[in-house]
């Protein structure tokens, strides 16, 4: 499936104060085995969530002792569908809050299916930031849900803040369902922060089949660049 079209939403951190190491960044990845309902809006099964949070905080533990060489852990990562809805979000919000949790980083992870109503409240709480013009929960149908991509950053004067991206294109089998609907996001926020050499970065986040869905005669990452 192709997008009609994307826009893009720069967001310039340098007021956070993020800066990267010149030469490496840290990073945790985490690569859940997810148990997910057969059905839209596919979330993580209710038998599987006590796991699923508890990965998490594990996750987040192996981050926090940054033991992979570098001084902290830049990036955290957790894919599609690995935080269980409005629990597991909070649980990585509180954890970021903590007065341990390094600042001038960054975590991006995957939500499992969102219905209107988590996504409206997600959208609504402090410290989030989403494209209101295309994302906005107005934009949302009673009978759509959302797979949406958080990326949330710690400044340097302690600060979280949050940014939602909902999924730009569903994969085959998420085409394959009939009785619902994905509601496709229509825009991605690049982001703009610096190594301490004071040259520029950049980075974005797309999800699954939005790396390789395309905008006209491009690819959807060869379009944003």
């Amino acid at each position: 499936m192709d997008a009609a079209s994307v826009d893009l939403c720069e967001i310039d951190l340098s007021s956070y104060g993020l800066q990267f190491p010149a030469d490496r960044v840290g990073m945790v990845l985490m690569q859940p085995s997810l148990r997910l309902s057969s059905v839209e809006p596919f979330e993580v099964m209710e038998g599987e969530k006590r796991r699923q949070l508890a990965l998490i905080s594990r996750t987040l533990r192996i981050a926090r002792l940054a033991d992979h060489g570098a001084e902290k852990t830049h990036f955290t990562i957790l894919p599609e569908y690995s935080i269980p809805g409005l629990e597991g979000v909070n649980l990585i919000g509180q954890e970021l809050a903590e007065a341990s949790w390094p600042t001038g980083t960054v975590v991006i992870g995957g939500t499992d299916g969102l219905d209107m109503s988590a996504y409206t409240q997600l959208c609504s709480e402090q410290g989030t930031t989403i494209d209101r013009q295309n994302n906005s929960p107005e934009r949302v149908g009673e009978s759509q849900w959302v797979n949406c991509c958080l990326i949330w950053v710690k400044g340097t004067d302690g600060r979280v803040l949050r940014w939602l991206q909902p999924k730009i294109a569903p994969s085959w089998q998420e085409l394959a369902i009939q009785h619902r609907r994905m509601f496709c996001g229509r825009s991605v926020f690049l982001f703009k922060a610096s190594f301490r050499n004071d040259v520029p970065c950049y980075f974005f986040s797309l999800v699954c089949f939005d790396w390789i869905t395309r905008v006209g005669p491009q690819l959807l990452p060869f379009h944003l660049l």
